[in-house]
């Protein structure tokens, strides 16, 4: 029975569809940007569906409160049951040990962060994931390049 709950739930309608998001028509330097890693997807921006948001695309949004919402996908091969590796996509094999198992996860549902962005920084959706652990989040990263922030599922913009 659970089983099949979730098979519906993630089998069932793609949920509520959103008005496309437009970037806004700024110069870069008053813009921050988002974009996310070869694991995600994203859903929204404030409700809208992005354009583009596939992994490695930078969208623009204006300083201030967003709410992003991204689903993530990834496939790992179990290598002697303990350790794991993330699939590539070539053969996978570890101390002469044979890849065993191929495990394909996924989010049933999406994830919502609240992200506080400023002007000239980048907002990377991405997460941990290890086939034991999984760990969302969105990483604020300054023009230099350090992270500055971490925000996490559901924890509302501070001011």
């Amino acid at each position: 029975m659970f089983a099949s709950v979730l098979l519906l739930e993630a089998c069932g309608s793609k949920g509520p569809t959103y008005p496309t998001y437009e970037a806004p028509a700024l110069p870069p330097e008053q813009l921050g940007f988002v974009t996310v890693d070869e694991r995600a997807q994203l859903v929204s921006i404030d409700r809208q569906e992005p354009s583009n948001g596939s992994p490695g695309v930078e969208i623009g949004v204006v300083p201030g409160c967003h709410a992003l919402v991204a689903s993530y996908e990834v496939s790992y091969i179990a290598i002697n049951d303990k350790s794991r590796r993330e699939r590539t996509g070539e053969s996978i094999m570890a101390g002469g040990a044979i890849a065993r198992q191929r495990n394909d996860y996924a989010t049933t549902r999406p994830v919502e962060f609240f992200v506080l962005a400023k002007a000239g920084n980048k907002y990377w959706v991405t997460a941990t994931f290890t086939g034991d652990e999984f760990l969302p989040r969105v990483v604020e990263l300054n023009p230099a390049g350090d992270s500055t922030a971490t925000f996490l599922p559901g924890a509302q913009c501070s001011r």
